[in-house]
């Protein structure tokens, strides 16, 4: 008998490798949510992301391809969500606008 614990894969690990869409990314947290006292983790661990990338994803719940990206090609998080943003205003959609403020201000923190 073994003692090494097998620990599920994170949404993250499956979403990276292609096995599960951006969207069942819900079905993890209400997991989260239903583990109570059992699960020590924060949600952020839990779904496999930092807490800058698990920001990120709060303020655009889009935006996951682009931590995807920052991980995939080593890049700064902050770098690809500044050329994220920058396509979301040059599209003027009214309905990125909360993102682009958000994700702005998000960025603006992070100034050199």
């Amino acid at each position: 008998m073994s003692n090494v614990s097998s620990i599920a894969p994170t949404f993250f690990d499956l979403y990276s490798r292609g096995d599960i869409p951006a969207g069942r990314i819900n079905d993890f947290i209400a997991a989260w949510h239903a583990s109570g006292d059992d699960e020590q983790r924060s949600l952020a661990a839990y779904l496999g992301l930092s807490g800058e990338e698990y920001d990120v994803w709060l303020m655009d719940t889009d935006a996951l391809p682009q931590i995807l990206s920052a991980r995939r090609t080593g890049r700064a998080l902050k770098q690809v969500v500044a050329e994220y943003v920058a396509v979301l205003r040059r599209a003027a959609r009214s309905a990125d606008r909360s993102s682009v403020y958000a994700l702005g201000h998000w960025l603006e923190s992070r100034s050199d």
